[in-house]
């Protein structure tokens, strides 16, 4: 196979004999690492570096959340090439289910209500926002009829779109108001 047809290829899709052609030398023993050795260092720094890395980002003096709002353009950007490349699709298809599912086998479960927890406060605060709504929507949904399908149809749906509608108000895509307008409309 010529160069010309490696090129085009991704890493994924070459065989070892074409990584071997294009780079001109044999993969065994490039390495000064095996692979197991590899994994094992990358664990190990992961495990050093944590305290390393809580300290450097609770000790910022920098308004990470501004920074972050600042990167969208470049955030979209890359969102919108990776689309377009299908990078994510290639990854998912690379996944392996039953690693995956090893994966959650081997974390305790009282990883995921650690997890919570420690994001109590966040929780919290979006609770503490959509309740208003909520009740609002409930108020009126309530006073539906619900005497026949039909009715009782018409109220199912109002209760999915009011979710919707509660969703882009915490989103910030519509205000209080228009929220609440829109619940009127989706419960008459």
């Amino acid at each position: 196979m010529s160069e010309d047809a490696i090129e085009t290829k991704t890493l994924d899709e070459l065989t070892t004999e074409e990584v071997e052609q294009f780079l001109g030398v044999q993969q065994e023993g490039i390495l000064k690492v095996t692979a197991t050795e590899w994994k094992d260092d990358w664990s190990k720094g992961v495990t050093d570096n944590a305290e390393r890395w809580k300290k450097r980002t609770t000790g910022t003096k920098k308004d990470i959340v501004g920074l972050a709002i600042a990167a969208e353009p470049k955030y979209a950007e890359k969102t919108k090439k990776a689309i377009e490349l299908g990078s994510r699709a290639k990854a998912l298809a690379r996944t392996n289910t039953a690693e995956v599912i090893a994966q959650v086998q081997a974390t305790p479960a009282s990883a995921y209500s650690d997890g919570a927890t420690l994001r109590a406060n966040k929780f919290g605060r979006r609770i503490d926002a959509q309740y208003p709504l909520r009740e609002y929507a409930v108020k009126r949904m309530n006073a539906m009829k619900e005497g026949t399908d039909a009715e009782r149809e018409k109220k199912m749906i109002a209760s999915k779109r009011c979710n919707v509608i509660i969703g882009q108000a915490l989103k910030g895509i519509i205000d209080i108001g228009t929220a609440r307008t829109q619940i009127d409309k989706e419960t008459t």
